[in-house]
């Protein structure tokens, strides 16, 4: 499996590229302006004040949001399953966003390792291994084995 590359894009009139380093102010949702209906108040479970870490590889509201879906509440009104699917993005979320980025969602990681569900937990789990390699020796060993340890002493229990 090859990782993607910048370089191995092949421009075609059929292809369409979004560049984030590109200024797009030139596509039509750049050009539509805000109206004040389009405006709704801030979501209580986003993360309130700065990121820990600066990037520019994801917009930070993405990130936002992808951070508040372990909020209780969410389960509740959006979807019980929710919190499987962030634990089944997480490692491809920490991939785009590279072990230097590894603050903003370790948090989260965190919080899904403890979570009541256990299919939750068995997703974490099954996908550990990628992580560590996403992460390197030193995070992993800081972060990820103590969780490893504590499922498998509940896999024992």
């Amino acid at each position: 499996m090859e990782l993607f590359r910048w370089g191995n894009v092949q421009k075609s009139p059929s292809t369409s590229t979004f560049d984030p380093r590109r200024d797009n102010s030139t596509l039509p949702s750049a050009r539509m302006p805000m109206r004040a209906e389009d405006l709704q108040p801030p979501d209580p479970a986003l993360p309130k004040g700065p990121p820990e870490v600066e990037q520019d590889i994801v917009p930070q509201l993405l990130i936002d949001h992808y951070v508040s879906m372990i909020d209780p509440s969410r389960a509740q009104t959006v979807d019980s399953e929710i919190a499987r699917h962030c634990a089944f993005a997480l490692p491809a979320v920490a991939l785009t966003l590279g072990r230097a980025n590894w603050p903003l969602v370790k948090d989260t990681y965190d919080a899904l390792a403890s979570d009541m569900q256990w299919k939750v937990r068995r997703t974490l789990a099954s996908s550990i291994h990628e992580l560590g390699i996403i992460l390197g020796d030193e995070a992993a060993g800081q972060d990820l084995i103590p969780i490893f340890n504590g499922f498998f002493k509940v896999s024992f229990s």
